[in-house]
């Protein structure tokens, strides 16, 4: 049985053994923010929004469920000027 303290490490590797999100799940004790463009060519937003459900599960487990941070904003190919100051408030709030 693992250490209880290390119980969320424990739980991200063994996931990451089983689990085709392996890049959400390892980090899952991170701050994780996307931009999903819903107009986006390049990439389908569908696909993160799938990811994202599964790894919301896991953050909430390793009680950290605001880490995870998902944006679709209504535009193309782009990160948007509310985005990124989204983005660049929760970079300093988590690299304080």
């Amino acid at each position: 049985m693992p250490n209880p303290h290390n119980l969320p490490r424990f739980l991200a590797a063994a996931l990451r053994a089983f689990s085709p999100f392996t890049s959400a799940i390892s980090s899952a004790m991170s701050m994780f923010f996307s931009n999903s463009p819903l107009k986006d060519g390049n990439f389908e937003w569908q696909g993160v929004k799938k990811v994202a459900a599964a790894a919301r599960d896991v953050y909430a487990l390793v009680g950290s469920p605001l880490s995870l941070q998902v944006r679709y904003p209504d535009c193309d190919h782009d990160f948007p000027t509310e985005m990124r100051e989204k983005a660049y408030k929760l970079f300093d709030e988590v690299l304080k």
